[in-house]
């Protein structure tokens, strides 16, 4: 391991070269342009500086009972991560970045995929007696390149692959692994000083396998709940046919596109990008010997804006985005026939809708900066806030369940950054607040049931935790403390503690009251 984080730095190191010292450090060069965030890699050429990049080392502690049911409230995690940006030539511009993260987590239990809110289904633990340690390795790598065509034509691509390793330590166990592949290309067009056009083509694609076993004792029963959407839908044994029987694969595939308009003269600019994707999926497999349990469909929709307005000795960030997703669930009515010569094959014969997802999210962040030091603006401050809603509702003929939610968030910090000889300091102070509303189910029939159609399962202790984590008013605070040196040459070396208190302003009956989280960080900008 430590040799891979090794490799990970000197891999950072080698994009760089002996050049004049950059007025601002990474994280605050990508703030300046939308172009340097967007999928649209054409826009690398808008990089105000020749080179920029970091290298870090993290370690990461979190402690305390205000959880979401499927995170841990005594976990630890540390990785490697580097990120690099550097002008090649006057017409190409390059981007990479490289990630490593190993977590631990003790007392989990909850979904047994890898991010429950991304599916549109979950597999969750039906009982709450099963909680016990999980392990988690994430391996992040991306790469995008922009290159000048001609006259203010520009052409870019970019690549961003993620490797996910997760595994529970207590029965019933699973692992899973699950490969994330996003791929975009586009175009800029520049067609004179204050307008700037562009637009790309994306695609992703999803896999996550999961395998459940258990090792301990075998007399146990174990039950797991296949959740269609707020915790309602089918129980099954552990060792049955169904979804924790065999390691079947669940699929993803996006496709879409996105245009960015970009109005300014000079250091002001109003950036825009909106963005379509369309979803496809399944569980199982597309195979006449093997079932696919579901099949799924969605779209999104995402605009972002970036207001920059420069100052005296400063400058200000307007930064608006807003997102809508769509997503249905159908699950594959089939039975297993046999034909002559023995063989065995699948015969679907419908579909039963079992999910209807709608999420809408908003938000609008302001950041001001004002003189320079170092690598840092000498003072910065951000103001933000954000709402968002889910609606779903869940089926299993003739029942259902409801579920509306919303949530509403603000936050306010200030940081301060001031040298000293060789040394830099830094100090930064926020705080914020969270609430929510909406009931956690609301159950009804489409039609009476029949007397032998068994009512669905429900894992409501999970329900209320979560409606309870999402909704439950709370305030937060937090700090962050920076020294910052020349190490060599024009690299320099910091070291930073981080630090964030979450609490409930109500008394928590199915979490906790409150959450600690420090991170500690060494690291090198060059």
């Amino acid at each position: 391991m430590l040799k891979r984080i090794a490799i990970y730095f000197l891999l950072a190191a080698g994009v760089s070269s002996p050049v004049a010292a950059q007025e601002f450090n990474l994280e605050y060069v990508k703030r300046a342009s939308g172009w340097l965030t967007s999928p649209n890699a054409a826009g690398l050429h808008v990089l105000p500086v020749r080179k920029t990049s970091v290298a870090e080392l993290y370690f990461n502690k979190g402690d305390g009972r205000f959880v979401n049911y499927h995170q841990s409230g005594d976990r630890r995690s540390w990785g490697a991560r580097t990120e690099s940006f550097f002008r090649l030539h006057r017409a190409v511009v390059v981007h990479g970045a490289i990630e490593y993260e190993n977590f631990h987590g003790r007392d989990m239990g909850g979904s047994a995929l890898v991010d429950p809110g991304y599916n549109a289904f979950n597999i969750v633990e039906h009982a709450d007696t099963n909680r016990g340690a999980k392990s988690l390795e994430r391996y992040s790598l991306a790469g995008a390149v922009s290159v000048d065509l001609y006259r203010g034509l520009r052409l870019g691509a970019k690549i961003d692959y993620k490797a996910v390793n997760l595994a529970k330590h207590v029965d019933l166990r699973h692992k899973n692994t699950l490969l994330d592949m996003s791929l975009s290309a586009g175009l800029a067009y520049r067609f004179n000083d204050w307008l700037e056009a562009g637009g790309n083509y994306h695609y992703r694609r999803t896999i996550e396998g999961v395998v459940f076993n258990s090792y301990g004792n075998t007399d146990r029963q174990y039950f797991s709940l296949v959740d269609f959407g707020a915790f309602f839908g089918r129980r099954q044994l552990f060792g049955e046919s169904g979804y924790t029987s065999e390691n079947r694969p669940v699929f993803n595939a996006f496709h879409g596109a996105s245009l960015q308009l970009e109005l300014g003269r000079g250091a002001a600019s109003f950036f825009n990008e909106f963005t379509y994707k369309s979803r496809r999926g399944y569980f199982g497999e597309k195979s006449s010997t093997a079932v696919r349990y579901t099949d799924h469909e969605g779209s999104v929709l995402e605009y972002r804006g970036l207001l920059s307005l420069p100052a005296r000795d400063g400058l200000h960030l307007v930064e608006l985005r807003a997102a809508r997703e769509k997503l249905e669930n159908h699950e594959n009515i089939y039975r297993s026939e046999t034909t002559p010569g023995d063989v065995s094959h699948i015969v679907y014969y419908g579909q039963s809708k079992t999910l209807d997802r709608d999420d809408a999210r908003f938000s609008l962040a302001y950041t001001g900066q004002r003189g320079r030091t170092a690598g840092h603006p000498a003072w910065e401050w951000q103001a933000a806030g954000g709402y968002s809603r889910r609606s779903l509702t869940a089926s299993l003929y003739p029942f259902f369940r409801k579920q509306e939610l919303w949530g509403a968030d603000a936050r306010l910090s200030a940081g301060r950054y001031l040298s000293r000889g060789k040394n830099t300091f830094g100090l930064s102070l926020g705080a914020g607040g969270a609430t929510g509303g909406g009931e956690a189910r609301q159950d009804g029939l489409y039609a009476a049931p029949s007397e032998s159609q068994p009512a669905p399962a429900t894992a409501d202790h999970l329900l209320y935790r979560e409606h309870e984590y999402l909704t439950l008013p709370r305030l937060e605070g937090n700090v962050a403390c920076t020294l910052e040196r020349p190490v060599t040459g024009e690299t320099r070396g910091y070291a930073r503690v981080q630090a964030s208190y979450l609490r409930a302003l109500k008394h928590a009956r199915y979490t906790g009251n409150s959450f600690l989280d420090v991170t500690v960080s060494i690291g090198c900008h060059f």
